[in-house]
């Protein structure tokens, strides 16, 4: 009798080997370098630089002047020119006396202010009367009325001749200029015989 001798089971498969760890060693070694990059290129710019946020820290302009100074001939520097104070209403612009004699008169805008002959004169001589022209307007005070500004610019008593005789020293009026002017004129002396009048005026910036 014959005896079977029963097959050799099969050998069991190896598992494969592991991975070398050195690999893994590598690639942690990449992910350190990585960050450690990062992190400095964070600390020298800062994160919105890197990332363009509108957060981002933007150069501040410089702003610099520019003064000139101008040298005057003997090498010293000019002073900055200034403008002329603007006159305003109720500014006194001239005070003088004026003679007017027959057949002159006077604009009070004229600089200087000046007899001229009659024609297109706001205030002038005519047979022994200073009578008014062009516009202007007259007021003769009265003595208890104060020659100032606010009281040429508000008396309405307009006329058109003064007689000169009817003048004694002190007496005043008001003269009113379509140019703009107010002026004050008192009497001093002159008469019709002499052909002359003496007035003392104060002549103020209007804005009546």
């Amino acid at each position: 009798m014959t005896t079977r001798t029963p097959p050799t089971p099969a050998p069991s498969p190896t598992p494969p080997a592991p991975p070398p760890r050195r690999r893994v060693g590598e690639v942690a070694a990449w992910i350190s370098a990585i960050t450690g990059l990062l992190g400095l290129v964070l600390g020298f710019f800062g994160l919105p630089a890197v990332f363009g946020s509108p957060t981002a820290r933007t150069a501040t302009p410089t702003v610099t002047s520019t003064v000139t100074v101008t040298a005057t001939p003997d090498g010293t520097q000019a002073s900055p020119s200034e403008s002329a104070p603007a006159v305003g209403a109720s500014d006194v612009v001239k005070s003088l006396t004026v003679d007017i004699a027959a057949d002159y008169g006077i604009r009070l805008a004229d600089d200087p202010m000046r007899p001229v002959a009659q024609q297109e004169t706001e205030l002038y001589w005519d047979a022994g009367n200073l009578r008014v022209d062009q516009g202007a307007q007259l007021v003769l005070l009265d003595r208890k009325e104060s020659g100032t500004y606010e009281t040429c610019g508000t008396v309405t008593r307009f006329r058109e001749t003064v007689f000169i005789n009817d003048l004694s020293k002190g007496d005043r009026f008001c003269l009113l200029s379509p140019k703009g002017l107010v002026a004050l004129a008192e009497y001093v002396e002159g008469e019709a015989v002499a052909e002359y009048v003496r007035l003392k005026f104060t002549v103020w910036n209007g804005s009546y």
